[in-house]
């Protein structure tokens, strides 16, 4: 196993939990494809994945900003049964990036 290995942490807005997805090359700004995690075939990404935005936010300040389902929301989101509680859930907005003042890109 490499030693250098990396993870990119993803917010998927229709489990409304984190994936991780193995990368170790992307750089904040980089937009990257990748195929979901999710726990159920109902989800709008199975067949063709998703994007992910690469941020130059430490994961610290937003990991606990995401409310993410209880194990029960997401036995319901894994039936297709939302509630307006999992919709609002689902509908939470990531930053992107920060303003880069050394010469990085934003998006």
């Amino acid at each position: 196993m490499p030693g250098n290995f990396v993870q990119v942490l993803a917010w998927c807005p229709w489990c409304a939990n984190w994936h991780r997805h193995g990368d170790d090359t992307s750089r904040p700004g980089d937009i990257l494809h990748r195929y979901a995690h999710c726990a159920s075939d109902r989800s709008p990404y199975a067949e063709a994945g998703y994007l992910i935005a690469v941020t130059n936010i430490p994961l610290a300040e937003v990991y606990g900003r995401m409310r993410r389902a209880s194990p029960a929301q997401a036995d319901a989101i894994r039936k297709g049964r939302l509630t307006p509680a999992i919709e609002r859930l689902q509908a939470q907005v990531l930053p992107v990036l920060r303003p880069d003042h050394h010469g990085g890109r934003t998006v």
